[in-house]
């Protein structure tokens, strides 16, 4: 993967919400977690969706065919292993208490990415973990 940084030359639209890309990397249990929030338009003409985590507060910005980018000061996408890019997303959503099944989707979807980052599984998908008052997010 090239870890070339893409200039963001502006946000493409806010009006109309594309889930394609989260719905096509997370479990619908998952993607629950997210609001969309703009997509963007990068300087090879590739379109990057931003989704931010309703408990984490983070975004997770992703384009198709499962590219992954991390935002950069001075309006530079910088593209990121996709595992990285989950993880860094879901970073602190325990305060919010995930339920196993929600626990156990974040497992697979790490796993189908390409494996996590070491130690991160445990970092954000701890073994056990409580339900979560409020089903239905």
């Amino acid at each position: 993967m090239s870890r070339r940084a893409h200039a963001d030359v502006g946000v493409a639209q806010t009006d109309h919400p594309c889930w394609g890309p989260l719905e096509a990397l997370l479990d619908p249990r998952l993607c629950a977690w997210f609001d969309w929030t703009y997509e963007a338009r990068l300087d090879d003409g590739d379109h990057v969706q931003a989704y931010k985590h309703r408990t984490t507060r983070r975004y997770l910005h992703l384009a198709r065919l499962g590219r992954a980018f991390r935002l950069e000061g001075a309006g530079a996408f910088v593209e990121v292993p996709l595992p990285v890019a989950i993880v860094t997303a879901f970073i602190g959503w325990q305060r919010d208490a995930p339920s196993p099944a929600e626990v156990a989707a974040l497992r697979t979807a790490l796993a189908a990415a390409g494996g996590p980052p070491d130690g991160a599984v445990e970092a954000v998908a701890p073994g056990s973990t409580a339900g979560r008052p409020g089903e239905g997010r």
